[in-house]
């Protein structure tokens, strides 16, 4: 609106500068003389009507009506001059509104892609964070398969662990089992078990007959 007052002001100022140059231009001299002669006609004729008919009414008339075409058409060219002025007024308002307009158009258009703008950073930071959320939920799982694994192999190392010192100590009783019938000393054997093929027989035959260390660790060396 500004830049509109502006505008505004610098064609009224040369519309007047445009009327100055037309109070001093020799057509509006000429326009006046014209003027005056009219007038100086007008006054005569009245002073012969006053006074009677003169014989040279006939060419005052003639002058009289000269006269008045020529101030006529000075009146019109002045009043074209000063349309055109206006009109000229009037385009350079409408190119400065068009000119505003114009501005405007931009700067909507610069807020518009400045929105857009935004509007693709938005969109790609919740594409980043949602493959974020992908990524720590694909972390998350590969976490929980992983402690799994590890669980899986806890239970298999303690299961080997026990069943190592199982044998270990199944070892260590035939050891001792050898070593008793060597020496000739008596060894007493639990009671048969039900479903067993065994009562007293020695350990060899029972281990033949049954491949089962369970039972060694219930021998008691006598």
């Amino acid at each position: 609106m500004a830049a509109v007052a502006g505008d505004a002001d610098n064609i009224n100022k040369q519309a007047r500068n445009e009327r100055k140059d037309w109070l001093n231009s020799p057509a509006r001299a000429n326009w006046v003389k014209n003027k005056q002669a009219l007038e100086a006609v007008k006054t005569a004729r009245a002073k012969a009507v006053s006074d009677g008919l003169d014989p040279a009414e006939e060419a005052a008339l003639a002058r009289e009506a000269t006269a008045r075409l020529a101030v006529r058409a000075a009146e019109e060219a002045a009043a074209a001059k000063l349309e055109e002025a206006s009109a000229r007024r009037s385009a350079a308002v409408a190119t400065a509104a068009e000119s505003q307009a114009e501005e405007k158009r931009a700067q909507a258009a610069a807020a518009a892609a400045a929105a857009a703008e935004r509007a693709a950073e938005r969109a790609a930071a919740a594409e980043t964070a949602e493959a974020a959320a992908r990524e720590a939920k694909d972390a998350a799982q590969a976490a929980e398969t992983l402690a799994r694994e590890v669980s899986v192999a806890t239970a298999t190392r303690k299961a080997a662990e026990e069943k190592a010192t199982l044998e270990a100590a199944a070892k260590e009783a035939r050891a001792k089992l050898a070593a008793a019938s060597g020496a000739g000393l008596v060894v007493a054997f639990p009671p048969r078990q039900e479903g067993s093929n065994w009562s007293h027989a020695p350990p060899a035959a029972a281990a033949a007959e049954e491949d089962d260390d369970s039972w060694i660790s219930s021998c008691a060396i006598a």
